[in-house]
């Protein structure tokens, strides 16, 4: 551009000028203006939340356990397979009794644990648990000392395992069993159960008993729980074996009688026709007597009787050898018995193959069979003679 005169210069500045401060002053009023207008949102919506208040944000929840503060004191955790649920730490049932009334979006549970707890007394009610279900419940260690019938109910159709071990037990609804239908373990030991009414149980393969004063059972007992594989019934005062308490249990593997009073074995009391039984364990009671075809058709090769700290004195060959000739090696233990070893132990002494099938055994002077010298039973050992007793302690002098 080219200006002819100066005047027409400086008209030009003039009105390039003018048109920059215009500029400026519809920018400053253009940024009031928007400040102007976020200022008066800002005083509209906080108007509005004085009269419409947000409402309070609900508790975050670890998904699937129900919210921490609804539960409190237990504890749910979750690892992806296991949804698990700890109430150890419960003031007393009624505080129980409340958790479980809050809300359970996910109410199949996998276990529960209660262990520990003195607080908790007196009988454990019907519903407690409201309609939250489990697979495996443990409650040891407290003091409840009765079980409603119904207090397991909502589990009925999921429970596998229930551990009530080392409470104070004074009897448990067993007429319930037939009701859970999966389950398969029950741990009753060490409580103050005196009696055990007839089971009924499709389902049932393991039941401990162990410490509690039972005593006695009828021998209908266990007779409509026929897929038993392990019955522990060590130290309960126990002192007979009815004959046909076992008949039946086709199933049984291992059979625990240890720590009772038993003093005779009767013929036909562990008839039990199982072909998969590994262990019949009596030791610790005051057995003398073994009766003949005490064991029927349940013996094989791959079992085990356990006669340790008995009070055996003798094994009559009519007895005992179709005991022992089934039996595998070093498979009847009858370690801390007093065994008179005259000519009446001689079929077993002199037959090595029979007296590797036993384990323990010592004669009342202190000497193990295998250490006798069977020499004695040619020389000294007549079958006829009434003397045969009186020629071998002779001979051992």
């Amino acid at each position: 551009m080219y200006f002819t005169t100066s005047k027409q210069f400086w008209v030009v500045i003039v009105t390039c000028l003018q048109c920059f401060c215009y500029a400026k002053v519809i920018k400053s009023a253009s940024i009031l203006d928007s400040t102007d207008t976020q200022r008066s949102r800002e005083r509209a919506l906080t108007s509005v939340e004085r009269i419409f208040p947000a409402a309070p944000r609900k508790e975050e929840r670890g998904l699937p356990c129900p919210s921490d503060a609804d539960i409190a004191p237990c504890t749910c955790s979750f690892d992806g397979a296991s949804l698990d649920l700890d109430c150890s730490s419960v003031k007393d049932l009624d505080d129980l009794t409340r958790v479980f009334r809050a809300d359970f979006p996910f109410p199949s549970f996998t276990s529960l644990a209660i262990a520990d707890n003195p607080e908790l007394k007196g009988e454990l009610p019907g519903g407690v648990f409201g309609p939250v279900t489990f697979q495996n419940i443990t409650i040891v260690r407290t003091k409840i000392s009765a079980i409603a019938e119904t207090a397991f109910a909502s589990s009925a159709s999921r429970l596998t395992f229930l551990d009530l071990a080392s409470n104070d037990l004074t009897s448990f609804p067993f007429v319930t069993l037939g009701d859970y239908f999966v389950l398969q373990h029950l741990d009753l030991k060490k409580n103050q159960i005196g009696g055990v009414s007839d089971l009924v149980s499709s389902s049932l393969e393991y039941l401990k008993l162990d410490s509690n004063p039972l005593s006695e059972f009828d021998a209908t007992t266990f007779s409509n729980a026929l897929y038993l594989k392990g019955l522990y019934l060590n130290d309960i005062n126990l002192k007979e074996v009815p004959v046909g308490l076992f008949e039946g249990l086709n199933h049984l593997q291992e059979l625990y009688l240890m720590g009772n009073q038993i003093q005779t074995v009767r013929s036909g009391a562990f008839n039990l026709n199982s072909k998969t039984l590994i262990i019949v364990a009596l030791a610790g009671n005051v057995i003398s007597q073994v009766e003949g075809n005490a064991f029927g058709n349940s013996l094989s090769s791959s079992a085990t009787l356990d006669f340790r700290g008995n009070s055996l004195t003798s094994l009559p060959e009519s007895v005992w050898r179709p005991v022992i000739a089934i039996l595998g090696p070093n498979s009847l233990h009858i370690d801390g018995n007093s065994l008179t070893c005259g000519c009446d132990l001689c079929w077993l002494m002199k037959d090595s193959i029979l007296l590797s099938h036993t384990s323990g055994g010592q004669c009342s002077t202190g000497e193990y069979l295998e250490d006798i010298n069977t020499d004695y039973c040619d020389f000294f050992c007549f079958r006829d003679s009434q003397t045969s007793a009186v020629q071998w302690n002779v001979a051992q002098q």
